[in-house]
């Protein structure tokens, strides 16, 4: 099981998939947000995703949130050493606790996390990402 292939890239205009977006409240300062609404499923290990954002400045993608709304069965994976090997080509180390991990996928960080009963894939530039995070949280 690995997350090989991330559903968009980073760095996309925002003209290439206007047509499946729909405008969200601004999640970021400066930062537009859109609801992917196309046709096409993304999974992991079989588990669609319930929904992804795409956050966009100056019409170029910066990150996306993936939500899903099953518990993804690696997350138990978290704590016990396995998820570096296991799930992600990873790059660079993974940074782990109870909640969440970071890593890298290809040039993109990752991080991927449960808050209540949804877990989220994030993935994009580093410091924007620990802003979405904190917007999730609250």
């Amino acid at each position: 099981m690995r997350i090989s292939k991330l559903p968009f890239d980073i760095g996309i205009d925002y003209e290439e998939l206007e047509l499946v977006l729909e405008v969200l409240a601004e999640r970021i300062e400066g930062y537009d947000s859109y609801l992917y609404i196309g046709e096409e499923v993304y999974c992991i290990c079989n588990y669609p995703a319930d929904k992804m954002e795409l956050i966009f400045h100056w019409d170029v993608l910066q990150a996306v949130i993936v939500s899903f709304k099953n518990e993804l069965p690696f997350l138990s994976q978290l704590n016990q050493g396995e998820l570096k090997t296991n799930l992600l080509e990873v790059q660079t180390e993974l940074e782990t606790n109870e909640s969440y991990f970071v890593g890298t996928i290809g040039n993109n960080t990752i991080s991927l996390f449960r808050l209540v009963k949804i877990t989220y894939l994030i993935y994009g530039d580093s410091i924007l990402l620990a802003k979405l995070r904190r917007t999730l949280l609250s």
